[in-house]
């Protein structure tokens, strides 16, 4: 930057001399050049090359179209001044040697410069031939200058070359520098944890060593007990079997000595039984006669011999079931209550055996587990050393970096600045892009709204094109009938032009008529007061757009049946029509039978208050419907109401008056009719030139849709590339840094899981080998208790 100012400060001294060199030459004559030595400025630089000599930088690029045309400029330019040609625009160094002798043979030509000076200002005008000279000079050295330049420039682009390749290389050791640093910051960290682990698994050691010298005491006592028991459990054998043989002696005994009393219980019943019988014997023998008790005694003993007999032989038998089914019962509860016994000790010795094997697999599990360890230990203390080798050697290399470091550590200073001054551009971009997205979403909002009152204007408005249309729709309805009323009319008044009396009176009405014009005309001026007034009702409607469009569904309803009741009001109107044919068909039979009047009157006038009877009660129906579609239509058509009130109220009086004097007054009617024409005739113009207005406005309303419609597509579109670009840099930003920490994660977590999962495996088989120490303590304990019991 230094060497691009000092270039644009030469290029302006050199400009401003040779802006001072041309106007000396033209208004005065100009000092006399000098000598060519080392004080004057061309010497100067003269000398200052020829000791100051560089070498010259690569090549420049090949030269610009404006370049060129300079080029060819100062060639015209030199023609003109028919002087020597300068020097090529690429030329390097000093200027060429034939330029050298032409500045050295005219500095020797010159005198010196106090005399020139003299000799100037006493000529009163200058001599041309000087100014060629000064001229050729200053193009010469204006050559020279344009030379330094160049190769000034050509310096500079190397030395913006070598700047850019020395900003790569330092972004390179920058990168070299972090990759290195990342290196060194996960292996000190590497082996600050397996030094960790090594001081963690040394003390596990010491205390896995203090629990198996532990282990190997309880084993000994365990040991030691387990003998004890044998020994106890033999002698328990002995005795059990002792005890066996002493219940069943005793039980052997129990026995017997139940038989024994049964036995004296039955002979003590049957010799008392036999006491009783002597005496009741003894008893009888006092009473009776000797014969008799011969007799008796006889028959007694007989009697006594078969049943005693029978009777002893039944009760023995009973009696040694009983005391077979006695015996048998005590010999199998004892037989039962020894195989219980014998259970119980053959589950104590299972248990007593299953204790003993998980003693000697937990003894020989221990074993295994400190060779394992032991094993371990041999392999960490290797490891060990390594770490320590590797250590040293870190060290080494860190006390070689340590110059590099320092080096790379300002660089990384300086661009540490750089990243804090570009993260302050990156929050003041996103800044202004968030109060543009917020702008913008605000516009988008607002688009959005218009967009949806747009909408609802289009609805609006097309629900009124559909009523106009309807509504022209019943005027040519209302026209066709009103050409058919004038046909009826025109024959009407062929019949009644011979009649004077009644022309009075359609003078009369006439007149009456003619007043109602001039009613007609204020009434006319009224509507165009309505029609302003209209004009601002319609921008509260377009305020009320909204309940509108809430009301529309229940309007579109109150249409459909409303459809439905024109249809019938339609049929009605058929009716009607057939009816007016038949009327017309009479009057034509009272055109031809104009003679037979008198007689036919009675029966005209009958069938008129007929018809009049039935027009009646078609108006009432008719009113009665007109009055609901008022209602109805009152909410869309407020524009309109006074209008189509005022063409239903002229429809009334005609029909009232073609009713009273239909016969009378058929020019009035026509008249009527004309003017009822001509109104509608101007209502339907002004109803087109309204609808032609609406046309426009909804062209205006798509002009402008389209526009908002292509407005939000380009804001759409900036907004979605500025969120895809903001995602994007976000997004990549937010998954390099997850990639970081997921893998810094993964490294810790293997790590932890690793020692975990040892650790773990240590500890639920010291927790198993205690369990099942416990349990079998538990066991052995339960079993003392159940022989001590």
């Amino acid at each position: 930057m230094k060497l691009l100012i000092k270039i644009n400060a030469i290029e302006a001294l050199l400009l401003s001399t040779c802006l001072i060199t041309a106007c000396t030459a033209s208004s005065s004559p100009p000092p006399p050049p000098s000598t060519g030595g080392a004080k004057s400025w061309f010497g100067k630089i003269k000398g200052d090359k020829e000791e100051n000599a560089i070498l010259p930088p690569p090549p420049p690029p090949p030269p610009s179209m404006e370049e060129k045309e300079e080029k060819e400029e100062k060639e015209e330019v030199q023609e003109e001044m028919e002087g020597p040609p300068p020097p090529p625009d690429m030329m390097w160094g000093p200027p060429p040697p034939h330029l050298q002798q032409q500045q050295q043979h005219y500095q020797q030509q010159q005198p010196p410069q106090q005399a020139q000076y003299e000799d100037w200002n006493q000529q009163d005008y200058p001599h041309p031939h000087h100014l060629e000279q000064e001229l050729q000079h200053a193009l010469s050295v204006q050559d020279i200058l344009q030379y330094q330049l160049h190769n000034l420039s050509s310096t500079l682009s190397s030395l913006q070359t070598m700047q850019d390749v020395s900003n790569y290389e330092i972004d390179d050791l920058t990168n070299k520098l972090t990759t290195t640093s990342n290196k060194l910051a996960s292996t000190q960290n590497a082996l600050l944890e397996q030094i960790a682990n090594a001081t963690s698994l040394s003390h596990s050691l010491q205390d896995i060593s203090s629990e198996k010298q532990d282990l190997q005491t309880t084993c000994a006592h365990y040991q030691s007990q387990l003998q004890s028991q044998k020994e106890e459990i033999t002698l328990l054998e002995q005795d059990v079997q002792r005890y066996q043989m002493e219940l069943e002696e005793l039980a052997t005994t129990i026995e017997t000595t139940k038989l024994e009393e049964e036995r004296k219980k039955y002979l003590e019943k049957r010799f008392h039984a036999k006491r009783l019988a002597k005496k009741k014997k003894q008893q009888q023998k006092k009473k009776h006669s000797i014969l008799s008790w011969i007799f008796k005694t006889y028959q007694e003993e007989e009697e006594s011999d078969g049943e005693g007999g029978e009777d002893s032989d039944e009760e023995d038998e009973d009696v040694q079931r009983k005391l077979h089914e006695l015996a048998r019962s005590t010999l199998l509860t004892a037989l039962q209550n020894e195989r219980e016994n014998v259970y119980e000790l053959e589950a104590a010795l299972q248990t007593v055996q299953q204790n003993n094997s998980a003693i000697q697999d937990m003894v020989s599990s221990r074993d295994s587990l400190i060779d394992e360890l032991n094993n371990r230990i041999t392999v960490f203390e290797e490891d060990k050393v390594v770490l320590k080798a590797a250590l040293r050697q870190l060290q080494k290399e860190m006390k070689e970096e340590g110059p590099k470091m320092k080096k790379v550590v300002g660089e990384l200073k300086d661009a540490k600045d750089e990243i804090t001054n570009l993260q302050k551009k990156i929050t003041n971009l996103k800044q202004t892009l968030s109060n543009q997205t917020s702008t913008y979403t605000k516009q988008l909002t607002q688009k959005t709204k218009q967009m949806n009152e747009t909408n609802t204007k289009m609805s609006l408005i097309s629900s009124y094109v559909d009523q106009l249309e309807e509504r022209l729709a019943s005027f040519a309805m209302a026209r066709k009938h009103i050409e058919e009323r004038e046909g009826e009319c025109h024959s009407r008044e062929e019949e009644w032009v011979a009649k004077t009396i009644e022309m009075k009176k359609m003078k009369q009405n006439i007149t009456d008529l003619m007043e109602e014009q001039v009613e007609l005309k204020s009434v006319m001026e009224l509507l165009v007061q309505q029609r302003s007034t209209l004009q601002s009702e319609l921008q509260t409607l377009k305020e009320q757009r909204k309940v509108f469009l809430s009301n529309e569904q229940i309007l579109r309803n109150q249409l459909e049946s409303f459809h439905e009741e024109m249809k019938e009001l339609q049929d009605e109107l058929d009716t009607a029509q057939s009816l007016y044919d038949e009327l017309k068909g009479v009057n034509e039979d009272l055109s031809t039978s104009f003679q037979s009047m008198n007689e036919t009157n009675m029966e005209l006038v009958e069938r008129y208050k007929s018809s009049v009877n039935e027009t009646e009660t078609l108006k009432q129906a008719l009113q009665q419907r007109l009055e609901e579609q008022e209602q109805l239509l009152s909410t869309v058509q407020t524009q309109h109401e006074d209008s189509l009130h005022s063409f239903k109220l002229k429809t009334k009086e005609e029909l009232s008056e073609l009713e009273q004097q239909r016969l009378q007054e058929m020019e009035g009617v026509k008249m009527e009719f004309n003017l009822e024409l001509k109104k509608s005739l101007l209502e339907r113009d002004e109803l087109k030139r309204e609808m032609e207005s609406y046309k426009n406005q909804m062209e205006q309303l798509e002009k402008e849709k389209v526009e908002m419609s292509e407005q939000l597509v380009m804001m759409e579109q900036t907004m979605k590339e500025l969120h895809v670009a903001r995602e994007q840099e976000e997004i990549s930003r937010v998954q390099e840094e997850e990639m970081r920490i997921r893998r810094e994660e993964e490294m810790r977590l293997a790590r932890e899981e690793e020692m975990k999962i040892a650790m773990e495996e240590e500890m639920r088989m010291v927790k198993e080998q205690e369990e099942m120490r416990l349990a079998s303590e538990q066991q052995m304990r339960l079993a003392m208790e159940e022989e001590m019991r």
